[in-house]
């Protein structure tokens, strides 16, 4: 395909279980072909939108002339209250009209603070959350979803270089009575280097 073919797509984004339009959901154009991470096939594009409250969204972009084919997605997870998304193709060169889907989730928000941190880089890991956190001292807030009933585990490590081995830190949530929309939990580490090893 070569560059700069224009191409729009309007559409709505509901709700996968009760079928009504969700706002504040991002949709995203993904190119197949040319620039990828991760051994994918499907790569970003910078046009995106997001929903409206009545969950329509509209993006113009024009094709970057290294991508084969083109779609339009709820599936990257950069909003953690939307999850299980759908992806519509896309015909280039024509106006496109899709319905997309998404569920709904809830909303953990992890405030980390770690006081000491001689390995310079930690990892925290939580739902769809991998985040790799730079410093010798951390105070930084993390967003990803939990989904009531279900345990929702937090798992941060650092990498000792002179043992070879990693140090864990892990914590168990489970949702609180009654449900939150938003549920907020403070991690406190002392000192990474006192973390444990893997057993």
């Amino acid at each position: 395909m070569p560059a700069h073919v224009v191409t729009q797509v309007d559409g709505v984004v509901k709700d996968i279980e009760t079928g009504l339009p969700l706002q504040g959901v991002p949709v995203w154009i993904l190119g197949e072909g040319g620039p990828n991470f991760y051994g994918q096939r499907w790569h970003l594009l910078p046009a995106k939108d997001t929903t409206d409250a009545n969950g329509r969204f509209s993006i113009r972009f024009a094709s970057d002339g290294e991508s084969k084919s083109f779609k339009a997605s709820t599936m990257f997870n950069s909003d953690p209250r939307f999850y299980n998304g759908s992806e519509a193709s896309l015909k280039t060169r024509k106006y496109n009209v899709v319905e997309l889907t998404a569920r709904t989730s809830k909303v953990l928000r992890l405030n980390l603070k770690v006081q000491q941190n001689p390995y310079d880089t930690l990892v925290l890991t939580s739902g769809f959350l991998r985040d790799s956190i730079a410093g010798r001292r951390v105070d930084t807030a993390l967003f990803t979803w939990y989904q009531p009933p279900s345990v929702t585990m937090v798992h941060v490590w650092v990498l000792d270089p002179v043992a070879g081995r990693h140090r864990n830190y892990f914590d168990y949530l489970r949702p609180p009575d009654p449900v939150q929309d938003t549920l907020t939990v403070d991690i406190t580490i002392p000192n990474t280097a006192d973390l444990p090893f893997n057993p």
